[in-house]
C-alpha cells in the first residue's frame, strides 16, 4: 500500500471543502479587503497540506543529510535487477536544526526538536556502503561513528587519534574512540 492511497482522501476532501468555502466567501457580503486576504491564505494552506505526509509519517526522508551527525544505525539495500538500491541511515544532527522558516509551506509541520534522530534515504553508492560497513564493525567494538558532508580526500589521521575516511559522494565517515573524550579519574 502506497502513502498516496490514504493521502488521496485528504487531498480530495480539502479540494472539495476549500472550493466550497472559497465560493461561499466570494458570494458573501464580506468586505472585499477581507476576501483578498483570505483567498491567498487558503491557497497557501493547500501547499502546506501537500508537504505534510513526508514530514509527519516517520518514513526515511530523501532530504540532504545534516552537515555533522552521529550514526545510530544503517541498513544497506544493494542494487538488484529491478531497483537501484538505497542506503537507509539513522542520524542525529550534532549541531541541531536551523531556525524554521514558517512562511515556506514545506516547513510548517516539520518536527522541530533539536538533535532528534532522523531516518534518511541515500542513493546506493558502493564506496559509502563499504565505509559504513567498516563503521558498523567499529561500533561493535565500542567506537562512535560520525558522518560529515564535504570530506573529499585521502584517508588521514584526525584530531585525538580519530581515523578519517572519505567517500566519492562527498560524505566523510569518522570513527571516534569514546575513551579519548571521557575524562579519566
Amino acid at each position: 500500500m502506497s502513502i498516496w492511497t490514504g493521502y488521496a482522501g485528504i487531498i480530495t476532501t480539502f479540494v472539495i471543502l476549500g472550493t466550497l468555502l472559497l465560493w461561499l466567501l466570494i458570494k458573501s457580503k464580506i468586505h472585499i479587503f477581507v476576501k483578498i486576504l483570505i483567498v491567498p491564505v487558503v491557497l497557501w494552506y493547500s501547499l502546506v497540506l501537500y508537504y505534510v505526509p513526508e514530514k509527519l509519517l516517520g518514513w526515511p526522508t530523501p532530504d540532504d543529510i545534516p552537515d555533522r551527525s552521529a550514526v545510530f544505525a544503517t541498513i544497506i539495500k544493494e542494487p538488484g535487477p529491478s531497483d537501484q538500491g538505497a542506503i537507509y541511515i539513522w542520524l542525529m544532527d550534532i549541531d541541531g536544526r536551523k531556525k524554521t522558516n514558517w512562511a515556506n509551506p514545506k516547513n510548517v509541520f516539520e518536527y522541530s526538536e533539536k538533535n532528534a534522530p532522523r531516518s534518511y534515504k541515500l542513493p546506493y553508492s558502493r564506496g559509502l556502503h563499504e565505509e559504513l560497513q567498516k563503521g558498523e564493525e567499529a561500533r561493535e567494538r565500542g567506537m562512535i561513528i560520525m558522518l560529515k558532508k564535504g570530506g573529499k580526500g585521502a584517508p588521514k589521521e584526525g584530531n585525538n587519534g580519530a581515523r578519517r575516511r572519505s567517500d566519492a559522494d562527498d560524505v566523510e565517515i569518522e570513527i571516534l574512540n569514546p575513551q579519548l573524550f571521557i575524562p579519566k579519574e
